[in-house]
Parts: structure tokens; C-alpha cells; sequence
């Protein structure tokens, strides 16, 4: 549901990366379940929020490194996952190439997968 998702944005987005370092190795697989029902929902965003970008850069960042997961479902979720990512992405009507991460990167930041 777009319009919970949007309402609801700040706390969804707490609970998912206040989790991931307390998360079992075990459970990527249902962390990336939830993601493919949010990431759709967090594109539709940008086209009026570019602020969610922030968090779907964060959450891009956890399925590319799921991408190395041991267990075998678990990266083909994430392979699968990335895929869709950019198909979204490329389909969205946001202004994608206004977008930190996909405009310019920054040489300086640690971490070019999150816009700091």
C-alpha cells in the first residue's frame, strides 16, 4: 500500500536498518521478502518525495551485498531483487537522474552505495 508506506515512512525505515545488525545470518532471505514489498512502494515515492532516495539507497546497499549470501536462495533473491530495482527504476517517472547516487558520484564518501 503506497499511501501506508509513505505515511508511515519514518518508522518502517527505523525498524529495518535498526534491525539488519542485530539480524541472523538466517534471515536475509525474509529481509529481502519485505524489501521486494517495499522497494516498489519506496520508487513510486521519488516521483514526490526525492528525500526517500536516502533510504532506498540504503536498502539497494543490503540487497547488493545479499548478492554474496551463502545460502543460495538468499542471493538469487537478491540477484532477482537488484534486477527489479532497475527496471523500477528506469519505468519511474521520478527524475532519476537528479538522484545523488545516479548523477554524479562523489569521490570523497565512504560508502557510494549511501548518500550521506
Amino acid at each position: 500500500q503506497p499511501e501506508y508506506l509513505s505515511e508511515n515512512w519514518e518508522t518502517i525505515a527505523g525498524a529495518m536498518k535498526e534491525s539488519l545488525g542485530s539480524c541472523q545470518a538466517g534471515v536475509t532471505r525474509s529481509r529481502l521478502l519485505c524489501l521486494e514489498k517495499i522497494v516498489p512502494n519506496l520508487i513510486m515515492m521519488l516521483e514526490t518525495k526525492p528525500k526517500a532516495f536516502k533510504g532506498l539507497s540504503a536498502f539497494v546497499g543490503e540487497v547488493i551485498l545479499s548478492s554474496k549470501e551463502s545460502n543460495k536462495k538468499a542471493r538469487e533473491s537478491a540477484f532477482t531483487l537488484t534486477v527489479r530495482i532497475g527496471h523500477l527504476l528506469k519505468d519511474s517517472k521520478a527524475n532519476i537522474s537528479e538522484l545523488p547516487l545516479l548523477s554524479k558520484p562523489d569521490p570523497t564518501c565512504r560508502h557510494p552505495l549511501v548518500v550521506e
